[in-house]
């Protein structure tokens, strides 16, 4: 389990927000059409995320790329 993803999970809840159970949250932030929506409302909301690349990596989904020489 991803931290970052089950505080953003949490982090919805308190702000009134209905969010399916955690587990389903996991997989639909997989689409990053959803994802890019919760990082839309999160901005609505009056938080200040990093860029959706940050954004997308901080909550689990890239992997880090290491240069190979």
């Amino acid at each position: 389990m991803n931290d970052n993803l089950k505080n953003l999970y949490n982090t919805l809840l308190n702000n009134g927000y209905a969010p399916p159970s955690f587990e389903q949250f996991e997989k639909d932030m997989k689409d990053e059409s959803n994802l890019r929506g919760v990082y839309s409302t999160l901005q609505k909301e009056g938080y200040t995320p990093p860029s959706f690349d940050q954004f997308k990596k901080d909550m689990g989904y890239v992997a880090d790329r290491k240069s190979v020489v």
